[in-house]
């Protein structure tokens, strides 16, 4: 379940209202607690605005693209620089 002000810029929304997911390029909060979303579609790049209620995005799946590094390993990789002959070389410990 989201909260009715969930949905922020950037985030991808997958749906039975979308034929697609979708990327929310603005946010504004309508009346009655509705929110007036305007987004775009990953595949097809079309635009659309939206009226959503609270019940359309609880019913929503809320993607956020923005790596959070949550004490997950791979998403961090560390490099080793040293000096050979001179030249700089970096590796990644692979």
């Amino acid at each position: 379940m989201n909260p009715p002000g969930a949905i922020r810029d950037g985030q991808i929304l997958r749906g039975r209202a979308f034929n697609e997911p979708m990327r929310v390029v603005t946010v504004r909060a309508g009346s009655d607690g509705d929110m007036e979303a305007g987004l775009v579609g990953q595949r097809t790049q079309q635009f659309r605005q939206v009226t959503l209620s609270a019940a359309d995005i609880e019913a929503l799946e809320i993607i956020d693209p923005t790596p959070t590094f949550d004490g997950d390993g791979r998403h961090l990789r560390l490099a080793r620089v040293w000096r050979v002959d001179g030249v700089l070389v970096m590796g990644d410990g692979r």
